[in-house]
């Protein structure tokens, strides 16, 4: 730790990625930080591509009065045998068509799961962009008049930071994948909730407008799921009613075990750290 606060202090750019400033105990001021060093070197990165910023009068001179709709453009590297997806698998078709239009662009190729293709049938237009560079995926974004554009990558693997900094959709909206902050100029909003960013505990934690809406980090399948539980988690059928044995997951490539959980966490994962022993806890990391 005493060495990324010597490399920001001298201006220097962090050895340690965003993605795993959570394993630390820093302080939000030092996350921010060294995510917006990640944010400055994707602005860097597309200077030299796009020298005129993207114009959206035309979409401010159509507006959005009677018969016209929200374009919003889900991006991810994730529309794969992913969490990300097993999480927002549905999200696309639950929107309200009359005044959503739909968009999902993937950073990834098809892997043939069931969960990319209930993706690109959920969404009115499904494009790969897998092959692309960022400045072709920003004007494809562009090009299709996309209104808000939400990324669910933020600073995880396969993600395009330079797409975004290109700014091809007057509103940016971070969600789902990285609840976190991109420390940027470019990302306007994060969705998140109560659990995920307890203002009590993040309120300067962010460079966004933080839309704390309720369950809204985690969505589709925990609602789902209650209706469709076979469909949804057919894994946990089996599970008995009263057990002694807790699973938990880590979806990410960094996995700490639970009684090693920092003392400052989400209120519901605080129980962790005071669990009987006659409890097991079966660490599952994905």
């Amino acid at each position: 730790m005493s060495t990324v606060l010597k490399q920001l202090a001298a201006g220097e750019f962090p050895s340690v990625h965003p993605h795993h400033t959570f394993l630390y105990p820093f302080e939000n001021r030092v996350r921010m930080q060294i995510a917006a060093a990640h944010a400055r070197l994707a602005l860097n990165n597309v200077k030299s591509l796009r020298q005129v910023p993207y114009d959206f009068a035309h979409l401010r001179a159509q507006g959005l009065g009677f018969g016209r709709r929200i374009r919003v453009g889900y991006v991810s590297s994730d529309f794969c045998d992913h969490p990300t997806a097993h999480l927002m698998q549905s999200v696309p078709e639950l929107h309200d068509r009359r005044s959503f239009e739909v968009f999902c662009y993937a950073l990834c190729p098809n892997d043939g799961s069931t969960y990319h293709a209930k993706i690109a049938m959920g969404a009115e237009h499904f494009v790969d962009l897998s092959a692309h560079s960022a400045l072709e995926r920003a004007d494809r974004v562009y090009h299709d008049g996309i209104h808000i554009l939400i990324n669910l990558n933020g600073y995880t693997r396969g993600a395009c930071t330079e797409m975004f900094a290109l700014r091809p959709a007057p509103v940016q909206t971070m969600w789902l994948g990285f609840p976190g902050t991109s420390g940027s100029t470019y990302m306007d909003y994060i969705i998140s909730d109560l659990v995920t960013s307890p203002p009590e505990l993040w309120e300067d934690g962010f460079s966004e407008k933080v839309r704390p809406d309720s369950h809204a980090h985690s969505a589709d399948h925990l609602f789902r799921a209650r209706a469709r539980p076979r469909q949804c988690n057919p894994h946990l059928i089996h599970l008995p009613a009263h057990t002694r044995h807790i699973f938990t997951s880590c979806m990410s490539s960094s996995f700490v075990p639970p009684r090693s959980l920092p003392k400052k966490l989400p209120r519901d994962m605080h129980p962790l750290l005071h669990l009987p022993p006659s409890l097991t806890i079966h660490p599952l990391s994905v």
